[in-house]
């Protein structure tokens, strides 16, 4: 398999667990209520790669915004150096 930028975006959807969504949403306001609309966080259109790096140990970090929180949630993806494998993966409140 090789990691991709679609492929990711295909996933983000089985990694927004009931757990990870209590966890994004303890990052914000409670008054901005982003994790209230899973349909808008589940959908791959609404998440946009913003860079792409090679870490000094070789891993690759791909930076993914949520584009309707406009740089506020924040997705980072960690894959092996040849990209055959996702090694972890993290939302972030900016």
């Amino acid at each position: 398999m090789k990691v991709t930028t679609a492929w990711i975006k295909g996933q983000i959807v089985t990694w927004l667990t009931p757990e990870e969504l209590a966890r994004i949403a303890r990052q914000f306001d409670p008054q901005q209520q982003v994790w209230h609309n899973e349909a808008a966080l589940k959908t791959p259109s609404n998440w946009a790669r913003e860079t792409k790096s090679r870490e000094r140990d070789g891993t690759i970090e791909r930076v993914f915004d949520f584009r309707p929180f406009e740089q506020q949630l924040r997705l980072y993806v960690y894959t092996t150096a040849d990209d055959s494998a996702v090694l972890r993966y993290v939302f972030q409140g900016e």
